[in-house]
This record gives structure tokens, sequence and C-alpha cells, in this order.
């Protein structure tokens, strides 16, 4: 169950990707680290060789030099199995001119000297989904081969469907969990009750226990972002599956909200 806040680090992290010096780009990266259905707690995970690269531009009195600063340096996983760590990797533009990070560097889980997990960035991360706001990846330590349950997918809502009448801002699907960002004017009510009657009655609304809700009023403090509601579903036919909802306010393309959608798959038909 706390896995459940995974959806928080999503759209926080979100929130605070985008960063760009000449020729670099900031990007956050969840790991979310398990051992079967359990999450793994105070587990040693790096990205290894995401330097700095070219990043003096970036004003050191803000946020930004901050997280260049931990750039390499592993951190632990809390008790609900995530960790949030950046990576600086180098870009290029394209005759049409868009942007696209240069994937670099490996995750380590475990000692570096005996890891219990360790692939290049460039194996775990598909190429479409390099240049997505924020990053998650989904590492089973019981499966290192990454071999994940196949769900009954045709069962679940397409959630990029929720809000027909409102922008998807952006969509990514990688290791059983899926993120889809919606820019909106309704409030958290309005989009909850529409929410709700999308997923059909087979999903219930599903109380987040203490420990996390802790968790998330901690991540919020640290963000400096303000969470508008958060709620989250579960169906009995789909054990190991659970569905999140988070809106928070942040004025985007003409649009007061960012209301986040996260599917995380964990372990569903074991």
């Amino acid at each position: 169950m706390n896995r459940a806040l995974a959806f928080l680090f999503v759209l926080i992290a979100s929130a605070q990707a985008g960063i760009h010096a000449d020729g670099v780009s900031l990007a956050p990266i969840t790991v979310l680290v398990s051992r079967g259905d359990q999450a793994a707690e105070g587990i040693r995970v790096q990205l290894k060789d995401v330097g700095e690269g070219s990043l003096t531009e970036l004003d050191p009195e803000k946020v930004h030099h901050r997280i260049t600063s931990q750039l390499d340096k592993p951190s632990l996983t809390s008790n609900s199995g995530t960790v949030t760590l950046w990576a600086s990797f180098p870009t290029a533009s394209s005759p049409t001119s868009l942007t696209t990070r240069q994937l670099r560097g490996q995750l380590i889980i475990g000692p570096e000297s005996q890891p219990l997990f360790k692939a290049p960035l460039s194996t775990l991360i598909p190429a479409e989904q390099a240049n997505n706001p924020a990053i998650l990846l989904s590492i089973d330590l019981d499966k290192p081969e990454q071999q994940t349950a196949a769900a009954n997918a045709a069962a679940i809502p397409d959630l990029s469907k929720a809000f027909p009448g409102e922008k998807i801002f952006s969509q990514s699907k990688l290791q059983g969990i899926e993120t889809y960002s919606y820019l909106t004017n309704a409030s958290f009510a309005e989009l909850k009750k529409q929410f709700q009657a999308y997923l059909g009655a087979e999903w219930k609304e599903v109380a987040i226990d203490t420990e996390v809700a802790k968790q998330a009023d901690e991540i919020v403090a640290d963000s400096e972002f303000n969470i508008e509601g958060n709620t989250l579903f579960e169906n009995a036919k789909h054990p190991g599956v659970q569905i999140g909802l988070t809106q928070m306010p942040m004025e985007l393309e003409g649009k007061k909200y960012l209301a986040n959608i996260t599917l995380l798959r964990l372990g569903e038909g074991e």
C-alpha cells in the first residue's frame, strides 16, 4: 500500500522538471524499488555517470545549484521504496528545432562493488520517453529481468480518455507504471466525481494509510508546492493495481491546475 505514494512523487517531480542550460537538461528520475509486492526500504540507489556537464549558467542562488551538487551521489529509499534522484543529460536539437535528451549513465541499486541491480539508463528508458518532464522507473529486485505480470488491459479503463474535455499535458508508460497529466480549470471535487464515474462502480476509493499521508505532507512541504487533493482507487478484480488522482495549483497554458493520474501495477496476477 505504501507505494501508492508514487503518484505524488511523479506529480511534484514533473512540476520541478524542465531545467535547462546550454546543451544540458536536468531530469528528475523517481525509482520505485521492491521485492515482490513489498516496498524495499533503506536500499542504496545511485545514478552513476550523470554528472554536471556544462551547468555554469545556472544561478547558484536557486534550487538548480542545490540539485547539481547532488548529481551522481547515492541516496536511500524511503519506507515506500521510493527515491527521487536527478540526472544531467546532454541535449541536441533536431531539424524541427525540438530539443532531445541524450541518455547516459547507469542505475545502480545496492553497493556499487556488489550491486543488486545495475543497468544503463538507455536500456531502461525508451527513447520516446526520454524527454518526459519526469521519469519513473520501477525495479523489482526479485525480478532483475524486469518481467512484470501481464495485466488484463482491456478491463482497465483507458486513462488517456478520463477527462475528454481537458488537455493532456504529458503521458508515459514504463515498466508497469502509467502516468497521465491534464491541464484543467476544474476543481478537484469536480474532477474526482467525473473520474469515479469514468472508472465505474467496481473501482473503490481506498484510504491512504497514516504513514503514507505523513510522507505526502513531508514531500509537499519540501517541494514548496500545494496539493489541492489526492485520492486512490482499487478494484478487487485487479489485485495489485492502484489508480491515483492528484491535483495541484499550477498555471500552465491558461489553466489553473495540473491534475495527474497514475496507474501502478504492483504484481497483478501473481
